[in-house]
């Protein structure tokens, strides 16, 4: 697994060329999308909002999502947001 983070992004790459997926804060929203083999999004428009009963799920598992949402949260309440 190849982990790419940004603030408000997070891309989780396969290195064997399985689909991956990648996740936004988009306007307070989670929301992800599944990439194909080498990475593309076919449409910008495919973006899903995660639930909240999965966010939850990342948290009790403690996944990269998990720790990538933790982080950002973090970085939005230290800078007043």
């Amino acid at each position: 697994m190849v982990l790419l983070t940004w603030p408000q992004h997070l891309r989780i790459a396969s290195e064997y060329g399985t689909p991956g997926n990648e996740y936004r804060i988009c306007h307070g929203d989670v929301e992800f999308r599944t990439l194909n083999q080498i990475g593309v999004c076919q449409d910008e428009s495919d973006w899903k909002a995660v639930s909240p009963e999965d966010i939850s799920m990342h948290f009790a598992l403690n996944t990269p999502v998990a720790e990538w949402l933790g982080e950002a949260w973090q970085s939005d309440n230290a800078q007043g947001f």
